[in-house]
């Protein structure tokens, strides 16, 4: 009759190579090389950003448009009179607004939910009679 055919494995049997060779060999010639171009401080290379730098010719608008918004505020700070009894703020004006539409939205919704006599009426209806 035939006889087997014994398989190799694809993958080597790392334990048995080590053992053979004597353990774990180091690079010294690398290891030394390595130590002897050792700097102290680490080099970082960034990256360049996305940000663009833009032109002078964008420099001059940027500065064109500063300026602009410069006189613009001088302009608005001057209608601002120097008394602060007559200065008036939106904040206390836009408040009060605010204040006038809540309570009429609460006075309409009373006046659309009326819960409590709705409460009182259907009372009113579940009552039995008593005749």
């Amino acid at each position: 009759s035939e006889v087997p055919k014994v398989v190799k494995p694809i993958l080597k049997n790392s334990q048995k190579t080590r053992k053979e060779t004597g353990g774990i060999r180091w690079d010294e010639d690398n290891l030394e090389y390595n130590e002897q171009n050792k700097s102290a401080t680490m080099k970082i290379d960034e990256p360049p950003t996305p940000y663009n730098y833009g032109e002078g010719s964008d420099d001059e608008a940027e500065l064109e448009e500063q300026t602009d918004l410069n006189t613009a505020l001088n302009a608005a700070l001057k209608d601002i009179p120097e008394d602060p009894k007559e200065r008036k703020t939106t904040s206390f004006a836009d408040a009060k607004e605010d204040q006038e539409k809540l309570s009429s939205f609460e006075k309409k919704r009373r006046e659309h939910y009326n819960e409590f006599q709705k409460v009182k009426e259907y009372k009113e209806k579940s009552k039995p009679l008593d005749h």
